[in-house]
């Protein structure tokens, strides 16, 4: 079994759960979707299962039509769209109301269940509901005796929750008062904002405040719990490597970054199609632009280079990638085969493997490689992404 936790959202995210990541420590999924998803799970991975509760935070006209249709089975659910309510929240609603949720995600026999909490706002946290349903989940799992893992969840919404000290101090705060009055066995923690193969020139310090404050949560909860970061692409490898973490919450050949549950989304007719470019530890987005880079990178490269069979392997399949779901399963494969390679090292040598890892991909794209096509926008540069991911590894 291996750390990394892929979270699924559709069925085409099953069938590459099966083919890459049949030995994941488990497998998120949220709520509502599990009906329509769970016969296509592999039975070998644990379920953890999310109460999709998050999607309260939405505003209501922007809601899928089958968040609300699932929300609304459980008694107390329209207190959550009460401003009133949430200013002023009474325990025995959000104790019913929690009850009969987790009941809900506990009839799927799962291994994890997060606990219910709204994402952190910016200018009102909500931490006293936040609370109110943490203290609902542990009297639920008392009440019945279910053998269950809880995950308390910090979804940030902003990356100043997590740049500044003073901010991560108030949610370092809530924690300290949850452990006081909860009881979960893990802490999983994601900031939506943070798409880490953007290449913003922002990201090394985002990284490192990432790290601080995982440091900080540590010291607040001692080496009882478990901690999962992500997903993200390369951050929650570096969290990981670095002992920080236990698990890194991955994508599924499509996805890299979370986004809030439950929000109505109208999808373009023609998405962007990515592959992965597995020398410089990145992907980029599928274009006849990129087969052009792919052949030029390949004129400048000597043919003793080492990173020129894989470049040669996609510029000759490259055809064959247009589709989303070869696509897709190009990226898993090769997440797949990095992430063993970092997992081949004993633990306390991770952060240097990765960081030798991503060196080689920096010096690959600094020097012989043009820039990318300008679908890549911030991270034209080859070697941006391992760059930011590289000057954190240590």
């Amino acid at each position: 079994m291996q750390p990394y936790i892929p979270f699924v959202t559709r069925k085409t995210g099953c069938q590459i759960l099966t083919r890459h990541y049949a030995d994941a420590a488990a497998a998120h999924v949220h709520a509502d979707r599990l009906p329509s998803l769970k016969a296509d799970l592999p039975r070998s991975v644990p379920l953890w299962i999310n109460p999709a509760f998050e999607g309260f935070s939405i505003a209501e006209a922007d809601r899928k039509k089958s968040w609300q249709a699932f929300m609304a089975k459980f008694p107390e659910s329209t207190k959550f769209n009460d401003p009133a309510f949430l200013a002023k929240p009474r325990q025995p609603a959000v104790q019913s109301f929690a009850t009969a949720l987790l009941d809900e995600c506990a009839a799927s026999s799962p291994k994890r269940i997060t606990i219910p909490q709204w994402p952190i706002d910016l200018t009102d946290p909500k931490f006293k509901l936040n609370r109110y349903l943490a203290e609902a989940a542990t009297s639920w799992r008392t009440s019945r005796n279910v053998t269950v893992e809880l995950v308390f969840p910090l979804v940030f919404t902003h990356q100043s929750q997590l740049d500044g000290k003073a901010e991560r101090n108030k949610v370092l705060a809530h924690v300290e008062r949850c452990l006081k009055c909860s009881d979960f066995e893990g802490i999983w923690s994601v900031d939506t904002t943070l798409a880490d193969q953007a290449g913003t020139g922002t990201f090394e310090k985002r990284f490192q405040c990432s790290i601080k404050f995982f440091d900080e949560l540590r010291s607040l909860t001692g080496h009882g719990k478990h901690f999962t970061a992500g997903p993200y692409w390369g951050l929650n490898l570096l969290l990981w490597a670095r002992a920080k973490i236990d698990h890194p919450a991955i994508g599924l050949g499509a996805t890299y970054q979370y986004h809030i549950h439950g929000r109505f989304i109208i999808l373009p007719q023609h998405p962007n199609v990515h592959v992965a470019l597995p020398p410089l530890r990145r992907w980029a987005t599928y274009s006849a632009e990129l087969k052009t880079w792919l052949a030029e990178s390949l004129n400048v490269l000597p043919a003793s280079h080492p990173a020129r069979p894989a470049l040669a392997d996609l510029h000759n399949k490259f055809g064959s990638y247009s589709a989303e779901d070869p696509a897709r399963n190009q990226v898993a494969h090769f997440y797949k085969e990095w992430f063993r390679i970092l997992a081949a090292n004993p633990p306390a040598g991770r952060a240097v493997a990765l960081y030798q890892d991503l060196s080689a991909a920096y010096v690959l794209g600094k020097a012989p490689l043009p820039l990318l096509p300008k679908d890549e926008k911030s991270a034209r540069r080859p070697e941006r992404v391992a760059q930011h991911l590289m000057l954190n590894c240590l």
